[in-house]
């Protein structure tokens, strides 16, 4: 069989394979009730519907575009899976881009391994079904780098800059790669395509602007909150330095970290300088930037995670003497089969359970009294799942004493209840019903 038509029969499989473990991870996740997704979700809904006063509170530190991306899936259909699966094609887009970069910049089996690694591994899998922005992010990330290293003219250079900053209207991490990636364009190109390169960055940035300007009242104010408050303020879980060292395995499974390492150094061995701008740097970089910010996440480490497995499959290299075949074929199975040692928790991580008692009790509401009022924390409700039957009032940023003529129902988990200016409402309770959840308890307390 000719080499050219083994591979893409092999890239064929890959990318089924990848497409089947996102669909089954989307098709088994019912609803949004935790995290990051909750609160983009809770926008598009807005979009969709037109801002309702009530719940309507846009977060200040999220770039604008992942709600756009969500939707339009909920416009046209209406579909939770859908909404997920949207997210989801990103993630197998990436898989596919990622080979195209590995077989550009090294050859077509590092291509391959790459694009495997990438499409079973656990983590991209999870966070691509559970519609995170770090997925969409990454793939324009890698799409940006895609358009250099294949550019046949200026325009391509220019939609590389628009790229790569609509990955940071998408998630805000991927501004640490606008200098290994400006780099590339330094080196690789003429003073006319930087001119293009950064026009694409500017137009990016000028929607950006604007966007905060009218919404916000004050120029860039996203991205100035999140460098205050994600960057360098206190928030969130803290970590040492060494954080994303210590918890490698999660991320690339027990064997990525050393074939990394064995990957790069094939990489400098070969002197290839556009693979090592292109991969190398951007990899490295983003590690070091994230390891000194306080506020770390594992998921933060997707921005770059295609750019690192390409790497993974230049350690192909290193094998001496054979055809590409038998060179492959040991280190592939080493890699397919070795890391989900390392990932397998996040093969069991579920986060159905979680605030789902929020909802429950909700539901209960829209059954039982419909045309009710309740005040909750709208961060972690999906309004997307709600009828429309019960009117909600968002708890936080309002004043209890603001609130309490409004509702019928207060909300809220039972810890943050016990230990605020709640105590003496819930004391003199005449109803309070507990709806449970995997990580805490609701209750919700008739106030009249």
């Amino acid at each position: 069989m000719p080499a050219q038509r083994r591979h893409k029969i092999l890239l064929a499989m890959i990318l089924l394979t990848g497409f089947t473990l996102l669909a089954e991870q989307a098709r088994s996740r019912k609803g949004f009730t935790w995290g990051d997704p909750v609160e983009y979700v809770n926008s598009a809904w807005h979009l969709v519907n037109g801002p309702q006063p009530e719940t309507w509170r846009p977060r200040a530190k999220r770039p604008l575009l992942m709600p756009l991306i969500l939707a339009v899936p909920l416009k046209l259909t209406g579909s939770l899976f859908w909404m997920r699966m949207t997210v989801a094609l990103f993630g197998i887009a990436t898989v596919w881009f990622t080979y195209l970069l590995g077989a550009r910049l090294i050859d077509e089996d590092a291509g391959l391994v790459g694009a495997m690694l990438l499409a079973t591994n656990p983590r991209w899998s999870f966070l691509s079904a559970q519609a995170y922005s770090e997925v969409p992010s990454s793939c324009l990330v890698t799409l940006s780098l895609l358009l250099l290293v294949y550019a046949r003219s200026t325009r391509w250079v220019f939609g590389a800059g628009l790229a790569l900053v609509a990955a940071t209207l998408v998630r805000y991490q991927a501004i640490g790669m606008l200098l290994p990636i400006g780099l590339v364009v330094l080196y690789q190109f003429e003073r006319k395509d930087w001119l293009a390169f950064g026009a694409g960055v500017g137009l990016g940035l000028a929607v950006q602007a604007v966007h905060d300007v009218f919404v916000y009242g004050r120029l860039f104010q996203t991205l100035l909150l999140t460098i205050q408050v994600d960057a360098i303020g206190k928030v969130g879980a803290y970590y040492p330095w060494y954080h994303y060292l210590r918890h490698a395995h999660h991320w690339l499974g027990y064997t990525g970290p050393v074939v990394l390492c064995l990957g790069g150094w094939a990489l400098w061995r070969q002197g290839g300088r556009l693979g090592q701008l292109a991969l190398v740097f951007p990899v490295a970089l983003l590690f070091v930037v994230l390891s000194v910010r306080p506020h770390k996440d594992l998921r933060y480490l997707l921005t770059a995670t295609p750019l690192a497995f390409v790497v993974c499959g230049a350690a192909l290299h290193l094998i001496p003497g054979r055809s590409n075949w038998a060179r492959t074929i040991p280190l592939v199975a080493l890699l397919a089969v070795l890391p989900l040692v390392g990932t397998y928790k996040i093969l069991a991580q579920d986060y159905r359970g979680f605030y789902l008692g929020q909802l429950e009790a909700i539901r209960h509401l829209e059954e039982t009294e419909p045309g009710v009022s309740v005040a909750t924390p709208v961060w972690s409700l999906g309004l997307v799942h709600l009828r429309g039957t019960v009117r909600v009032l968002d708890l936080d940023g309002t004043p209890w004493k603001t609130l309490a003529p409004k509702v019928d129902y207060l909300l809220a988990n039972e810890g943050v209840l016990k230990r605020t200016q709640y105590t003496e409402l819930m004391r003199r309770a005449k109803q309070v019903r507990r709806f449970p959840s995997r990580n805490e308890t609701f209750l919700l307390i008739r106030v009249r």
